[in-house]
């Protein structure tokens, strides 16, 4: 556990937040956040499950801007996928996420590692799709089908963090964790003798040791139940701010 939190805060500020919108989805129970110098950098995110055979199934997000309807995407997806013999695409209908109805097909490949079964969930949002892939061999997909579809189902878009706190209270308090973290900034840049915000303040060791690494700990530890996800989501939108202020 000890060591999934220091991965959790090594790579908190690794992921690049984008599109000036805060999304996420709660993938299942102790599945683990990729390491992002792993993945490509068209991912937003990748979890793996905890599987100890060599194929885990997976869960990514990635975001892709086109001027199209969603059903001249999913026809897009479905030529790109069928383009190979190997592939084959099937409708399987919508899902409810919390942002709205959501396309989800599913893809059989044969590969060499065994035949692999993937089920993507597309959902149009203006001019940008958000898609998210989940994959397991074929013959253990049943085991989380369930799983996929609930983390498809939990995907939501809001314009910041606190728009997705279900109570007054988590939102005070994550209020009062970026009040405190903002005053530590300002405070660090004084010291430095500096008012102007960059990454090279944002990495200093005495910053990130003395402030950084509690307001991560604060998001890990007060809000567990919005999901890893979240907490990488919502340290990213810290760090935008952090950035873009200055004395």
């Amino acid at each position: 556990m000890k060591k999934l939190f220091l991965f959790f805060v090594l790579t908190f500020s690794s992921f690049v937040y984008s599109s000036g919108d805060f999304y996420y989805f709660v993938p299942p129970k102790n599945w683990k956040v990729v390491d992002p110098s792993k993945i490509p950098d068209f991912v937003k995110i990748s979890f793996v499950s905890n599987s100890p055979k060599t194929f885990k199934p997976s869960l990514n997000l990635v975001t892709e801007s086109a001027n199209a309807s969603i059903e001249e995407f999913v026809a897009s997806a479905k030529k790109h996928h069928i383009a190979s013999r190997k592939n084959k695409w099937s409708e399987i209908g919508y899902v409810q996420t919390k942002s709205g109805k959501a396309h989800v097909s599913q893809i059989d490949t044969k590969a060499e590692c065994g035949d692999i079964r993937t089920m993507q969930c597309i959902l149009k949002d203006g001019n940008l799709f958000y898609i998210i892939t989940a994959v397991a061999l074929r013959d253990e997909f049943i085991d989380y089908h369930n799983e996929f579809l609930q983390a498809f189902e939990t995907f939501q878009i809001c314009q910041s963090a606190t728009d997705t706190l279900p109570s007054k209270e988590l939102k005070e308090r994550y209020h009062t964790q970026v009040e405190k973290l903002e005053k530590g900034w300002k405070s660090f840049l004084l010291s430095q003798k500096s008012s102007t915000p960059s990454e090279e303040s944002f990495n200093h060791k005495k910053f990130r040791k003395k402030h950084w690494v509690s307001f991560e700990k604060a998001l890990a530890k007060t809000f567990k139940d919005q999901g890893l996800f979240w907490q990488v989501m919502a340290a990213s939108e810290a760090k935008k701010a952090l950035l873009a202020t200055s004395e």
